[in-house]
């Protein structure tokens, strides 16, 4: 599958530290919706005004996101610059930026590299958002009122009647994309810029969900969201917050059961479970037309 980035015309009147991290969110879901085209080809649309450097950052923290770019994948510095329309410098100090937040790591005249993860990194990142996201249930009901509890937990209903839709259809894309949709406007409904900042940047850190990765946990995924939901109808803020970590909890567990029984690989070589068993690295992304090492370097 080939994806394609558009680069903004317009230039001047903004920057990329000009959105909240929920305006962004929500703008990066238009897109994706926008972006299903036709043909296995995804063209995802960057329009807000921003430099050069600012839209290749955006366009791999999108790739990584949405799992296009996996763990152990290369990015090569004139390949990418030519791929998204710029020239190699954006590139180069976009990689950098994603370097200080840990996301890649960068081999002097090689290219970088999409960052391995630990078992002990996944598990911190499910049991952190866990915790976060129980939170966010609890912040949104405080500050909400019975009328706009009623509401938003409507919304939640009809997201997730779309999401089950989206998995019976095997639309297994699409369904991914309106999960995240799912968790981020709970998120968004505790109104609180640092929550969501924090959450912003767990989710890039370890971009993989279980949707996505472990044999019949789709099906499930919708259910616990139910549960979620009938909690936030009800306004009972303890009831809701224990359905959060549970799901999360639950994804968490199911995804290291996949990894033992080696239907998963997504962890670092030399890393080991608890069972003493070693998973092992993915192979490379098989979404772009170049072709990506699955070890070693260029």
């Amino acid at each position: 599958m080939h994806t394609e980035f558009v680069m903004p015309g317009a230039q001047s009147g903004g920057s990329e530290g000009s959105e909240s991290v929920g305006s962004r969110r929500r703008r990066a879901g238009d897109s994706r919706k926008d972006g299903r085209l036709a043909a296995g080809i995804r063209l995802r649309q960057i329009s807000a005004p921003q430099t050069k450097q600012g839209f290749a950052l955006q366009a791999f923290r999108d790739l990584i996101l949405h799992g296009d770019l996996k763990p152990g994948d290369w990015i090569r510095v004139d390949e990418w610059a030519q791929r998204l329309g710029v020239s190699p410098t954006p590139v180069r100090e976009s990689l950098r930026q994603m370097e200080a937040q840990g996301l890649v790591r960068i081999h002097t005249h090689i290219g970088a590299q999409v960052r391995a993860y630990s078992v002990t990194d996944f598990s911190e990142v499910y049991r952190i958002r866990a915790a976060l996201e129980a939170l966010a249930v609890q912040l949104a009901l405080e500050k909400m009122t019975p009328q706009q509890t009623k509401t938003f937990a409507s919304e939640l209903l009809e997201l997730n009647r779309t999401l089950a839709e989206l998995i019976r259809d095997g639309a297994h894309e699409a369904a991914r994309a309106m999960n995240k949709d799912f968790h981020w406007r709970i998120c968004e409904a505790a109104e609180s810029e640092t929550l969501l900042m924090i959450l912003d940047s767990l989710w890039i850190t370890y971009p993989f969900d279980t949707l996505q990765l472990v044999p019949g946990r789709a099906e499930e995924i919708a259910e616990e969201h139910a549960d979620l939901i009938e909690a936030i109808g009800r306004r009972d803020s303890q009831r809701a917050a224990n359905a959060m970590r549970h799901h999360l909890d639950t994804a968490a567990t199911k995804l290291l059961e996949s990894v033992r029984r080696g239907q998963v690989a997504l962890f670092q070589e030399g890393d080991s479970m608890d069972d003493g068993s070693s998973p092992t690295l993915p192979s490379a992304s098989s979404a772009y037309p170049l072709p990506v090492p699955e070890s070693d370097p260029p």
